[in-house]
């Protein structure tokens, strides 16, 4: 890996961790106000994106080396492992009479997630493991709170705070200097 790639990942994760770390240690309004409408604390999705983050790490090392197995089906079995390991939680569901107080939307969204989200996007991330460098791939993925972003201003009214800015300039330039672009 050259001299460049390394300055860009560590902006990159410079800037992941501005975007999720320092909101957490130095509190954070964003342009509506305090996040006072979250059920949990709002840092609290913040670390799980990071441990996320984390273990999407050791993924793209663990799947770069089976190059011969098509993206699609290292999909498959990536969730029929998570099928299996979660369907004692999901039978616990339905005896509590889960599926009925499921409205159409729920159900759609549930769907949604379920093929778009999970099996085409994870999908198309295992075949780029294959044709791009590891570090491009972890770099990319520093994009998506980006890509989040895109959705959540007009869908949600969530606006980005003084980190997530801060946060995404650094992501960006990471992104740039690794590329060339």
């Amino acid at each position: 890996v050259s001299q460049s790639r390394y300055y860009g990942m560590i902006f990159g994760f410079l800037g992941a961790l501005v975007i999720t770390v320092l909101p957490v240690v130095f509190g954070s309004n964003n342009v509506l106000g305090t996040y006072s409408s979250a059920k949990f604390s709002p840092f609290f999705g913040d670390i799980i994106i990071l441990i996320s983050a984390l273990f999407g790490t050791f993924g793209i090392i663990l799947i770069k080396p089976v190059k011969h197995i098509p993206g699609h089906i290292i999909t498959f079995w990536q969730s029929a492992v998570v099928a299996i390991s979660i369907l004692p939680l999901a039978i616990a569901e339905i005896l509590r009479n889960f599926i009925p107080t499921m409205s159409p939307f729920v159900f759609f969204a549930v769907l949604f997630v379920a093929i778009l989200n999970s099996v085409v996007a994870y999908s198309i991330y295992n075949e780029s493991v294959h044709k791009l460098e590891a570090s491009e791939v972890g770099l990319l993925s520093y994009l998506s709170p980006i890509g989040a972003l895109l959705l959540a201003v007009p869908l949600l009214g969530e606006w980005p705070d003084i980190w997530f800015v801060l946060g995404t300039v650094l992501v960006l330039y990471g992104e740039a200097i690794v590329t060339g672009k």
